[in-house]
């Protein structure tokens, strides 16, 4: 059973975790190395960053209530 899952990086011999584990007794571990991407992925063609930006969102009042669809 997993107790934690802890972030962090192994770099010159060393683990460097992001927290301090819930550890309070001695338990085994399991290590698993993940490579960075450090890619960026590119936008759809046609998106322009910031098309969004004067543009406001609305909620229709009615949007938690049952689909119509869904009543028969």
């Amino acid at each position: 059973m997993y107790t934690a899952i802890i972030n962090g990086v192994y770099e010159n011999g060393k683990f460097l975790l992001n927290e301090m584990p819930p550890a309070t007794k001695k338990y085994k571990i399991a290590v698993m190395f993940v490579e960075e991407e450090n890619e960026v992925t590119p936008l759809p063609k046609g998106v322009k960053l910031g098309s969004w930006k004067d543009r406001k969102l609305t909620i229709p009042d009615d949007f938690n209530e049952p689909l119509e669809d869904l009543n028969s």
